[in-house]
C-alpha cells in the first residue's frame, strides 16, 4: 500500500468485549456496558502510544487495515525439552475472536492514525501462534485505498 504506516505492538493481544444493555432498577433509560477483558486498557494504551510514534499525520479518506495477531503458544505445544512438537497448528482457531481483537485495535488507533474508524472500508485479521513469546503482539499496516 502506497502511503501506508506499518508497526508492531508487543504484548499479548486483548479483545474488546461485547456490549450489553440493561435498565437500572428504578431507571427508565437503558445503560450500555462494555464487558472489558483482562488488561484491555493497558493493551489499548500501548496500541495508541505506538501508533502515535509511527503516525506522520492522521490518514484521510478510505483506509485498509491489516493486522496479524501473534498469540502465545500453550505449554501443550512443547516437548519436555522445550522443542516445539511436530504437527502443532500455526493458526490459533480458538478464542479470543479475531473480530473482537480487531475492535480493540481500531478503537485504539482512532486519533493517531485516523479521525474515525468508519474510514476503514477494508480490513483483514489473522491469528497465528508465535514460537517466540517476546514476539507476541499485533503487526499492523494502515494505508489509504487507492482509487481507480
Amino acid at each position: 500500500m502506497t502511503g501506508a504506516v506499518s508497526f508492531a505492538v508487543f504484548g499479548v493481544p486483548r479483545p474488546k468485549g461485547s456490549k450489553r444493555a440493561f435498565i437500572p432498577k428504578g431507571g427508565t433509560r437503558p445503560v450500555m456496558v462494555e464487558s472489558a477483558g483482562e488488561n484491555l486498557r493497558d493493551w489499548m494504551t500501548a496500541l495508541h502510544a505506538v501508533a502515535q510514534e509511527h503516525a506522520p499525520r492522521a490518514l484521510t479518506g478510505a483506509l485498509r487495515v491489516d493486522v496479524r495477531f501473534a498469540m502465545p503458544r500453550p505449554k501443550s505445544h512443547y516437548r519436555a525439552s522445550g522443542a516445539l512438537k511436530d504437527g502443532v497448528p500455526t493458526h490459533r482457531a480458538k478464542s479470543p475472536d479475531v473480530d473482537k481483537l480487531l475492535r480493540a485495535v481500531l478503537d485504539a488507533l482512532e486519533g493517531p492514525l485516523f479521525a474515525n474508524d468508519a474510514q476503514v472500508v477494508e480490513i483483514s485479521g489473522e491469528k497465528t501462534y508465535s514460537d517466540d513469546a517476546t514476539r507476541c503482539g499485533a503487526y499492523i499496516t494502515v494505508g489509504p485505498i487507492e482509487e481507480g
